[in-house]
């Protein structure tokens, strides 16, 4: 990822297609697909938690993503599986991280009270 370049994209419906890639951009783009799908994305970040029974488990995969033909909605957004995928604008993923910090502190009271010493407050 360096700085932006211009690619060009073979598409089925438009032939090739030019077009300036953001440096975030991993710059893999599919031939022959059409030229309303093709996308920018950047490398995943992964959220990995432990567990005893599975080792490490996924339990967020995150991307920027920008479709700069898109007919519905061209601006870079992140692009987050949850129970599927979902984009968020920057308010929208503001608010989710803060969601995911609210409940940090829920998942904290469990974990301290198992990690008490047995009859104090349990």
């Amino acid at each position: 990822m360096t700085g932006r370049r211009i690619v060009a994209i073979t598409t089925a419906d438009h032939g090739d297609v030019t077009l300036l890639e953001p440096s975030w951009c991993l710059g893999e783009h599919p031939a022959e697909g059409c030229r309303e799908d093709v996308e920018h994305k950047c490398a995943d970040v992964r959220l990995m938690v432990p567990t005893a029974c599975h080792g490490p488990v996924l339990v967020l995969t995150a991307s920027l993503v920008q479709r700069p033909f898109s007919p519905s909605d061209r601006r870079t957004l992140v692009a987050a599986e949850l129970d599927q995928w979902h984009e968020f604008d920057a308010p929208v993923l503001d608010a989710v991280a803060a969601a995911l910090v609210q409940h940090t502190e829920t998942l904290r009271c469990p974990a301290r009270r198992l990690a008490a010493p047995k009859g104090a407050g349990r």
